[in-house]
């Protein structure tokens, strides 16, 4: 993989000739660290990655904060959501907070646009956007898919539902 991700105003890169993990964003160039990340990804003028000790940090507003001490498993960043595993928890990190979401890793998730929809082990429909959890349904659900910020699903013989900004349709 090349060792550089790009988002809309915002590039992240491990530069080899001044030993140096930087970010270019909006014009400025700020140097993260001196040694190379494990890994990172970039989304929305935000950098979340894991360093070489393994805590696991964002980069946003021209300052660092670390998320986690703990290396997570898996992490995906979305525009301004950051779902994360901790020692087998789901997580998630929106609007400079860390949130627990579940104390094991669903099966089923899928996220776009700041919005996160999963089926928890009752296989019920959580959501999680704009810093909330909530229950969409306590029927089986069929199907899911997540559309920038809509959730829609489809439960017991074909009914179809939308949920958007906080409410169901």
């Amino acid at each position: 993989r090349p060792n550089y991700r790009v988002d809309k105003n915002i590039i992240a890169y491990y530069d080899p000739r001044s030993s140096a993990f930087k970010v270019f964003l909006d014009g400025v160039s700020h140097q993260i660290d001196i040694f190379p990340p494990a890994s990172f990804k970039v989304a929305d003028n935000r950098v979340a990655y894991v360093k070489d000790d393994g805590r696991f940090c964002v980069f946003q507003n021209d300052e660092e904060k670390t998320i986690s001490y703990v290396t997570p498993e898996f992490y995906f960043v979305e525009d301004s959501l950051i779902i994360f595993e901790e020692n087998g928890y789901l997580k998630s990190y929106y609007n400079h907070q860390t949130y627990t979401l579940e104390n094991y890793i669903p099966s089923t998730m899928k996220y776009e646009f700041n919005t996160l929809a999963y089926l928890d082990k009752q296989r019920y429909l959580e959501v999680f956007t704009e810093g909330k959890t909530r229950t969409l349904t306590y029927e089986t659900i069929n199907e899911f898919d997540v559309f920038w910020g809509v959730v829609w699903y489809n439960m017991g013989v074909n009914t179809n539902k939308v949920f958007y900004n906080g409410r169901k349709y």
